[in-house]
């Protein structure tokens, strides 16, 4: 890939709970957003400040980014970033940075465990960016999708979304948020059902050993 316009420099700070090796809780690493390409409607409408120099990034399974809705049916978050503008992060420190390389390799793909990244900047104006690693001419490459307004959106009938900025950003902030608490709970329960049914046979073994031996 080919030198980029640098669009923003400064830190992303590890957040908990991430799970990224060798990078714990309020770690920074200096990072640089370069461009990959505009909006699919030609926008440019990546808005870091450098006045912000500071990132929270979180990871999370890439299943994240599917949830259900209300009445049951999926929906997915990827619409929010299918329209989106593209960025490309670096390492901002001179030199190999061990420290970038270990969250590229963390959020690489492993078999059937997918991950992303998730920045969202304290301001809510400012737009979140879902990062994932893909491979390209054979070098891995960590890439920035800006939340957008998705393509299935119709303006007239959600102009809240359409228009606002601060409401599509906190849009898609909840939805990301929902899914985390769905994901949690379904852990939960399999967690339960699992130790529902080692019990079970930590009993069965017992009653065996009691009046059969």
């Amino acid at each position: 890939m080919a030198s980029l316009n640098i669009l923003w420099s400064g830190n992303l700070i590890i957040e908990q709970p991430t799970n990224i090796d060798n990078l714990g809780q309020g770690d920074e690493l200096k990072v640089n957003f370069g461009l990959v390409d505009s909006s699919k409607t030609k926008e440019l409408n990546f808005n870091w400040s450098s006045k912000m120099i500071r990132v929270k990034l979180t990871k999370y399974p890439h299943s994240i980014l599917k949830t259900k809705c209300k009445d049951g049916k999926q929906f997915y978050l990827k619409k929010y970033l299918q329209n989106s503008q593209v960025v490309c992060l670096s390492s901002g420190s001179e030199g190999k940075c061990s420290k970038f390389s270990n969250l590229v390799l963390s959020l690489k793909s492993e078999g059937s465990n997918k991950f992303v990244g998730y920045l969202k900047p304290d301001r809510e104006d400012l737009r979140p960016v879902v990062l994932v690693v893909t491979q390209i001419q054979n070098a891995l490459k960590l890439i920035g999708f800006c939340v957008d307004v998705p393509l299935i959106v119709d303006p007239e009938t959600h102009p809240e979304i359409a228009l606002n900025k601060i409401v599509l950003f906190r849009t898609f902030h909840s939805l990301l948020m929902e899914s985390e608490e769905q994901q949690a709970k379904q852990t939960d329960s399999s967690e339960n059902r699992a130790r529902g049914k080692d019990e079970t046979l930590t009993m069965a073994q017992t009653l065996r050993n009691q009046h059969l031996l």
